[in-house]
């Protein structure tokens, strides 16, 4: 992808091994563009990110998780016979969480809300 993370994307070795996802390699390379554009959206445009380039990596493959694991995205309740399913945290919100969760406290991140 071209434009701010274009030299520092993840490849599926680093989401695999580093990251601990479970997405297959199609999987997470169908959500790559979307997670990409997610983090970059969320950064400061001119942010130096030679200093967190692994915690940008780590935002990335979290984002990518919630874009590629739509069946993470459900919660289920059973009791007896009777079963329910609810939708959880919407990709907005999954993604977000995500992207704070690795790049909050860096200075990188634009402040307020992106949903």
């Amino acid at each position: 992808m071209e434009g701010l993370l274009q030299d520092i994307e993840p490849d599926y070795s680093y989401y695999a091994d580093v990251y601990h996802g479970t997405m297959g390699e199609a999987a997470f390379g169908a959500a790559l563009p979307d997670a990409l554009a997610e983090v970059s959206w969320a950064l400061w445009p001119g942010a130096d990110l030679a200093p967190i380039e692994d915690r940008v990596k780590m935002a990335v493959c979290s984002v990518a998780d919630a874009a590629g694991n739509t069946e993470r995205r459900l919660v289920s309740y059973t009791a007896g016979k009777v079963r329910q399913e609810f939708g959880g945290a919407g990709f907005s919100l999954t993604a977000e969480a995500g992207i704070r969760r690795w790049l909050g406290g860096t200075g990188a991140l634009k402040r307020g809300r992106w949903l």
